[in-house]
């Protein structure tokens, strides 16, 4: 049984239906505080409830921490439509993430290494104004990158691509 299969199942297990498979977020393996919450449910108003650090932007892993914090803010950081992609051997399927059905992710959990399932890996690369989490499972098959893009100086989260086993 391959590890595409044994993550399928988990997350069966979990209640999630085979129908829905195309997941409004990366796959359980990202720590989500709560899978149900949608990302712009964080306050009652629609507003952020964190301070902004002032130089959130000027670098990349400043504004992860933040982005992985807050859900409002994580949605004003994606344009939507979201387009999205799942690789395998024999398909590539490209999904489209309205604004809500997309939930929350945490870019910033410290217990990818050490969970008992779906342990990952994450490193992050920037290039100037593109920057990439590269998300590898550690004996399970997980292989997500996720691409931001620092456009009129805002990173902005653009798609990721789900290559997992």
């Amino acid at each position: 049984m391959n590890a595409r299969l044994i993550i399928l199942f988990l997350l069966t297990l979990l209640g999630i239906s085979c129908s829905n498979l195309d997941t409004r977020t990366l796959p359980s393996a990202l720590g989500q505080e709560n899978a149900k919450e949608t990302a712009d449910s964080n306050s009652k108003d629609g507003k952020s409830q964190l301070s902004i650090p002032a130089d959130l932007d000027s670098k990349f892993e400043t504004f992860i921490k933040y982005f992985s914090k807050d859900s409002v803010f994580q949605v004003s950081r994606i344009d939507f439509p979201l387009k999205v992609k799942n690789v395998d051997e024999e398909n590539e399927q490209e999904i489209i993430i309205k604004k809500s059905q997309f939930h929350k992710q945490d870019f910033d959990d410290k217990t990818t290494e050490t969970r008992e399932f779906d342990k990952y890996k994450q490193e992050i690369k920037v290039n100037r104004n593109k920057a990439i989490v590269e998300i590898r499972g550690i004996d399970n098959g997980i292989y997500i990158d996720v691409y931001f893009e620092k456009k009129n100086n805002k990173w902005k989260l653009l798609t990721w691509v789900d290559s997992s086993d």
